[in-house]
């Protein structure tokens, strides 16, 4: 998180941030490893962009992108992971972007304007 003061005067603030959040599946059956419940991680990255004016936070500039969900899925806000099964499919569908798994934590790469730019890792 960076800041800095317009031109005008007014305080803008920079955020970019990663999410990463564990997933296992909620009937617990699929397992990788006998004795151990597959894992999934999805990363969801964000950059924004905020302006204090007139006593308030106005947001600017917005972008996100969802890296592991499964593009194809509804877009009813909800994450929607791909476990082993799921990333084998996505990987011959290819419906999202591809990206190189560290790609998603280099924080120098900028996103595509706007929300849920999904995209599939090439690794986990």
């Amino acid at each position: 998180m960076t800041y800095e003061v317009s031109a005008a005067g007014e305080l803008v603030v920079h955020a970019d941030y990663t999410f990463v959040y564990p997933l296992v599946r909620a009937d617990l059956r699929h397992e990788i490893v006998p004795g151990l419940a597959e894992a999934a991680r999805i990363a969801v990255r964000r950059q924004m962009t905020f302006t204090a004016r007139g006593g308030k936070l106005v947001l600017g500039d917005y972008a996100s992108e969802v890296a592991n969900h499964d593009c194809s899925a509804p877009k009813d806000g909800v994450l929607h992971p791909l476990f082993a099964e799921g990333r084998w499919k996505a990987g011959r569908a290819a419906k999202g972007a591809q990206v190189a798994m560290a790609d998603l934590y280099d924080e120098k790469r900028v996103l595509p304007s706007g929300p849920g730019h999904c995209v599939t890792p090439t690794g986990t």
